[in-house]
């Protein structure tokens, strides 16, 4: 009898050693991240405005803006905003005359920046300031009418048509305005709509 027991422990401790080990769990693979897309910032024509004008306020502090306008890029939306933006100011003081750029482009220099300061001249007409009680309409609100007025049939025929907007002061006849422009530039524009910046009101269709 013992040496039946001895016989089976023997057999059980060979048995254990010849066992093949459990082999490991694989271990989960890390998850795949995928490349953080750019997120651009896009403001209205009031928005960046006010931006810049406070920092050509820092400038000098008898700041006047001359114009306004957008520089067209492919992620703009078709809402009245833009991802950049650039103002022009003089200061009677100064004498001077400088163009600041508002970009809210991921990657790009994001923020205000300051352009070079050249010479101002009061007695030149193109580059007369503006009053700011003037500007009551935001390049949204431009938007708007100027759809109303054809710009609508622009986009739902061709949606990748760029939007420019243009703020300026109308000398002849004493009002603020803004160009909608249905095109990248106002030499290949497909429609320019005039609106009141005061107003919100239709002016004219240039083309």
């Amino acid at each position: 009898m013992r040496k039946l027991l001895i016989f089976l422990l023997a057999l059980a401790l060979l048995a254990g050693c010849s066992s093949d080990p459990k082999p490991e769990a694989a271990k989960p693979e890390a998850a795949k991240t995928e490349p953080k897309k750019p997120e651009n910032d896009f403001e209205s024509g009031r928005a960046a405005f006010q931006r810049m004008y406070v920092s050509a306020r820092g400038w000098a502090a008898d700041v006047q803006p001359v114009r306004l306008e957008s520089r067209p890029t492919k992620q703009d939306p078709k809402d009245g905003k833009a991802a950049v933006w650039a103002a022009t100011f003089v200061s009677a003081s100064r004498q001077n005359i400088r163009t600041y750029t508002w970009s809210g482009i991921e990657g790009d220099e994001k923020g205000v920046t300051p352009g070079n300061a050249d010479y101002y001249s009061p007695a030149n007409a193109s580059t007369r300031p503006f009053d700011l009680n003037f500007l009551k309409m935001d390049s949204t609100q431009a938007l708007e009418t100027a759809q109303k007025k054809g710009g609508e049939a622009i986009l739902k025929k061709e949606p990748e048509t760029p939007l420019k907007y243009m703020l300026f002061f109308d000398q002849t006849k004493g009002r603020l305005l803004w160009r909608v422009v249905y095109g990248g530039s106002v030499s290949d524009s497909k429609l320019r709509i005039l609106v009141n910046a005061t107003t919100g009101e239709f002016v004219a269709k240039e083309k």
